[in-house]
């Protein structure tokens, strides 16, 4: 970053984007600072930013005033990194950069630490630390508002997840639930957040989850989606291990994901966990027990297009054709293109490959028309879909 582009940061003042401190944070004694850094850290990097801009610590400028501080003055950068994902999951990115800056006349230098967007969120302590002035708990979550940091409620865990990932998001139900009670002005009823709650893996932090949770749920199916009991430590532990299963899954460490999810007390229990162990095990070689976890995936969500279109491609790399596109059309008559336009196109997209690769040329043109209609992107995709309908 130039001086100029860090003037224009100052200009701005404190915001969600933006924290200032007069000095870096003690690494330990009495003003220890370690626990507020981490604090600090982690809502910047749980915080919803537009257009994706990065967030920043200036260190060095407070109330109007520059005090020099120095890369040298402080302790070793890979500490501070080290303490952060020590205590947070999953980890964090964030830098450290000198800036030398003039003002009136005067050579300041400042620290810049740039916290970078996260598709990982939400970011959560992982266990107790303590200092002499402050402690984390685990389970907490922070989050940047305005010019403070606070902790964060179940609606802004919810917001996290889907500002990180917005195309196959698992809470998309609660954030729907909360926004058409907010439109209609009615109380929002705690009994149905829990249990959405509990349905997606959502951690409940601050409120103990409700007595009827004891009892066995129904889905629109009628089949059970509740165990008859767990506790709410077991549901923060079981939501903190799918995490990491599902991060690693994500970037492809399979057998760590593994790890993780044989720490949940039961991956049956949940939707989410079956799919991630389908990815896990199909990638480990293991067909038959991915196979056996996207059907429980089924058992706990027999309307969810999302389940049936993972296990469709589960069966389609392992070059079962017939089961494959039984379980994409399945999952084409339940979507909703208004509803989920993402998920609508991947379905359609892959229906439609398949069919043109057997030669079912009528039903892929057709398929093709329909993606095209929500699909309005000039890419790849678009071309392929011109090219089929035109052959």
């Amino acid at each position: 970053m130039t001086s100029s582009e860090l003037q224009q940061l100052i200009m701005a003042g404190e915001n969600n984007l933006c924290d200032f401190k007069r000095e870096f944070y003690k690494y330990n004694g009495v003003n220890d600072g370690r626990a507020e850094f981490i604090k600090d850290i982690t809502a910047f990097a749980n915080s919803t930013r537009q257009n994706g801009k990065d967030a920043f610590v200036i260190v060095g400028y407070k109330d109007g005033n520059y005090f020099d501080v120095k890369l040298s003055d402080i302790e070793d950068e890979a500490q501070w990194q080290t303490l952060v994902n020590g205590k947070i999951s999953p980890p964090i990115e964030f830098t450290f950069e000198e800036i030398e800056i003039t003002h009136e006349g005067q050579e300041h230098h400042l620290i810049l630490i740039k916290i970078p967007v996260s598709s990982r969120k939400p970011h959560i302590v992982r266990q107790d630390f303590k200092t002499v002035k402050k402690t984390l708990y685990e389970g907490q979550c922070f989050v940047r508002l305005g010019s403070s940091t606070a902790i964060a409620n179940r609606v802004q865990i919810a917001e996290m997840v889907y500002d990180a990932d917005k195309n196959f998001n698992p809470y998309k139900r609660l954030i729907k639930y909360i926004e058409s009670v907010q439109k209609t002005g009615e109380k929002i009823d705690i009994g149905a957040i829990e249990n959405l709650l509990y349905q997606n893996m959502i951690p409940s932090f601050f409120m103990p989850l409700s007595q009827n949770l004891d009892a066995v749920s129904l889905n629109s199916a009628g089949v059970p989606i509740h165990s008859p009991s767990i506790s709410q430590a077991d549901l923060q532990r079981d939501s903190l291990n799918f995490n990491e299963a599902a991060d690693h899954s994500n970037t492809g460490d399979y057998s760590l994901a593994k790890t993780f999810l044989d720490k949940l007390s039961d991956i049956n229990k949940y939707k989410e966990a079956c799919l991630v162990a389908g990815v896990v095990y199909t990638e480990l070689g293991d067909q038959q027990k991915a196979y056996s976890y996207y059907e429980r995936a089924i058992e706990l969500e027999p309307d969810s297009p999302e389940v049936y279109y993972r296990y469709a491609m589960s069966y389609l790399r392992n070059k079962e054709i017939g089961n494959g596109i039984l379980n994409l059309e399945k999952a084409y008559a339940l979507i909703d293109p208004v509803e989920e336009p993402i998920l609508s196109k991947v379905i359609i997209y892959n229906l439609a490959t398949v069919y043109y690769e057997k030669d079912i040329m009528k039903r892929a043109k057709n398929l093709m028309h329909e993606f095209l209609q929500i699909h309005y992107e000039e890419d790849e995709p678009k071309l392929f879909a011109q090219m089929v309908i035109n052959s």
